[in-house]
């Protein structure tokens, strides 16, 4: 398990950093070690006269990796959490996905989730529990990969809806590659494939002193280094 943060930027209100593909924002029943737990530990570490103070205000799913910001008392929190909350922020992600039908576009879909399972569907917007979905997308390299035509999309999250980038990808293509929730030929995968997917860019404004912040991170995951875009 990683125990060591990747720090982008920390100061009195705000600490960004990059949550790894397979830990979870926020605690889980399993008992595993979380990013906000490693935000707390490092917190008590940096300072032990104090008892660390940690506040998680958006979530990446646990299979996605990249850009995360925790806030570092009560008051940011706040402020942040009204910024996702109203789609304040700017959220870019790049994903790789399989058989691509359409090149750049905006889609508009609405997603329910099933909390049980947690698997989400495209339903109707006449669905009682439906959430409205959008993103941006447009594609900047197509090749061929293990017998697939992959194709790098960069995405502009207009939303936060759950697996929301994994599953509006299914509507122009055979979905994300490594996903083995909605891309059909990743479904019955039986070894390790990391979904193709990462939070690269998160602008926020600072909590304290508003001004517009814009942190931004490269991806590492093997996937990615097939294309020459990035």
């Amino acid at each position: 398990m990683i125990n060591k943060l990747d720090i982008l930027h920390e100061d009195n209100d705000i600490l960004v950093c990059i949550k790894p593909a397979g830990v979870a924002a926020g605690s889980e029943k399993s008992g595993a070690m979380d990013m906000l737990s490693m935000v707390l530990n490092y917190l008590a570490k940096k300072d032990r006269s104090k008892a660390p103070e940690a506040y998680l205000v958006h979530r990446l799913d646990k299979p996605v990796s990249g850009v995360m910001v925790f806030a570092k008392n009560k008051k940011a929190a706040a402020k942040l959490s009204e910024q996702f909350a109203r789609h304040l922020c700017g959220k870019r992600y790049y994903c790789v996905v399989t058989d691509a039908r359409e090149k750049e576009g905006t889609l508009v879909s609405y997603i329910r989730e099933d909390k049980k399972t947690n698997v989400g569907s495209l339903v109707s917007e006449n669905d009682k529990d439906a959430k409205r979905a959008e993103l941006v997308f447009k594609e900047l390299e197509k090749k061929e990969i293990d017998g697939r035509l992959c194709s790098l999309m960069d995405i502009e999250l207009k939303t936060g809806r759950h697996h929301q980038i994994r599953l509006q990808m299914t509507e122009i293509s055979g979905g994300i590659y490594g996903d083995t929730k909605y891309n059909m030929a990743f479904s019955e995968n039986k070894g390790f494939v990391q979904l193709a997917l990462f939070s690269y860019e998160l602008t926020i404004k600072h909590p304290h002193t508003g001004e517009t912040m814009t942190f931004s991170a490269k991806p590492t995951q093997e996937i990615f280094g097939e294309f020459t875009a990035i």
